[in-house]
């Protein structure tokens, strides 16, 4: 009989609830809010006693509003206190069902991983950041002495980290681009506007070459160059007027063309002619004066739209075949685009 009245108390303490979790404050004094105030007031109109470094503190839930109070009892008394006082603040988490099981290894770590949610990343921050929403994106600020540290979400997903600026963890957009077609003038005998193009190897993107009966030409395209090398196959020196050329980008609008190795400070001063002997080779990059990237648009998460895909770009390219200025439009198309994972652990 006393065996049978052991396991009905047993049964009983294990079925009737969820176990006890007690917490220790860590810091020197952790202050213990009254329930049923607006958190968002000013400290000096709150109601709060103190709690010493070392007590313990029974673990009731947390609040769901913010995430960042735990509702605790202490001798007795129902209160708040802040997450962040507590010696482990993770024994929280099975009061909050946002937070996956999958994450929570990196998030002890403070390792932030793309695909976070919004309350995996602000339990490991611990406080309330400054908020800007545009439509399903949302920037999430958080100022520290002498830094801040932004993230930015995606459909409710992490999908980049930012320190002072400079990005930590995020996405990177590659495009894939081919030279499309050549435009060149009448007066001038073309292999019929014939493209060769060949893959370059360790996967570096691929080069294309045009040829007419003046020059041979081979074209880099790079993210924010497009790098050439020409052929002189005239019986005469061929020159290139960089302040003649202009770049198109894929919304139509023209930006001046600088020689790659031009002098940040001398930009928009005037550029000399480059001078391609018979018979000679020369290369160069061509680049946007802007310092723009080809195709200047980053996507946050691979869950966007992409737009991209199919446009054309290009870039005016003038040759001087002795008193005559041919003019050659050289267009690339994006061909695909990749929206990858960059950045280790944080």
């Amino acid at each position: 009989m006393k065996k049978i009245l052991l396991l009905i108390f047993l049964s009983c303490t294990l079925f009737s609830g969820k176990a006890q979790i007690t917490g220790e404050i860590s810091m020197y004094r952790a202050y213990f809010f009254e329930l049923g105030q607006d958190m968002k007031r000013p400290m000096s109109e709150l109601r709060y006693s103190l709690i010493k470094k070392g007590k313990e503190v029974e673990i009731l839930n947390v609040d769901t509003a913010d995430l960042f109070h735990a509702i605790v009892r202490y001798k007795g008394k129902e209160g708040l206190i802040h997450v962040t006082t507590l010696k482990d603040r993770y024994i929280l988490l099975p009061f909050i069902p946002q937070i996956r099981k999958e994450y929570v290894a990196d998030m002890k770590k403070m390792n932030y991983v793309l695909g976070m949610n919004k309350a995996e990343v602000a339990f490991m921050n611990g406080q309330n950041p400054e908020v800007t929403e545009s439509g399903r994106t949302s920037h999430w600020n958080y100022t520290r002495v002498g830094s801040y540290l932004t993230f930015d979400f995606y459909n409710g997903k992490l999908c980049k980290v930012s320190n002072n600026g400079h990005m930590l963890k995020g996405y990177g957009t590659i495009y894939d681009l081919k030279m499309s077609r050549v435009e060149y003038p009448e007066n001038v005998k073309s292999t019929d506007g014939k493209i060769v193009s060949v893959d370059l190897p360790d996967k570096q993107g691929r080069e294309f070459t045009y040829e007419d009966e003046f020059f041979k030409i081979t074209w880099f395209p790079g993210i924010t160059s497009l790098m050439f090398r020409i052929t002189n196959k005239s019986n005469a020196s061929i020159k290139l007027p960089w302040d003649e050329m202009s770049f198109i980008d894929i919304y139509g609008n023209s930006e001046r063309v600088v020689n790659g190795e031009t002098r940040k400070i001398d930009i928009n001063r005037a550029q000399p002619e480059s001078v391609v002997p018979r018979g000679a080779k020369f290369s160069a990059s061509a680049v946007l004066s802007s310092g723009k990237r080809l195709v200047n648009h980053d996507y946050l998460s691979p869950e966007e739209d992409v737009t991209e895909k199919g446009k054309e770009f290009s870039i005016l390219f003038p040759v001087k075949v002795g008193d005559v200025t041919n003019e050659y439009l050289f267009v690339f198309e994006v061909e695909d685009v990749h929206i990858l994972p960059m950045g280790g652990e944080i």
